[in-house]
């Protein structure tokens, strides 16, 4: 159990690095499109994931895609917890 929890450990630090690395580049981008543009991130990596069954991925590892979805699924976390669950690009249009 100890062994089990260390490495649940080291992966959240792994996504917390991969977050923090993300967020230089895109700010707060993500909470442009709320809850709809997490689905979207999500279903995109979820389709990635299902087409490569049995392939081996040349220009992204699959590990990094579960974490890329780890990342987007606290992001959904996120919105919920601050009510920003709605689009707000019309916001920034105007």
């Amino acid at each position: 159990m100890k062994n089990e929890i260390n490495d649940f450990k080291r992966v959240l630090g792994e996504v917390l690095e991969l977050k923090i690395k993300k967020s230089h580049d895109y700010g707060r981008s993500w909470e442009i499109f709320g809850l709809n543009g997490i689905y979207y991130q999500i279903g995109s990596k979820f389709v990635r994931l299902w087409n490569l069954r049995g392939k081996d991925p040349k220009n992204e590892p699959l590990r990094d895609t579960l974490r890329d979805m780890i990342v987007y699924l606290i992001m959904g976390i996120q919105l919920i917890d601050s009510n920003k669950t709605e689009d707000s690009i019309d916001k920034l249009l105007k």
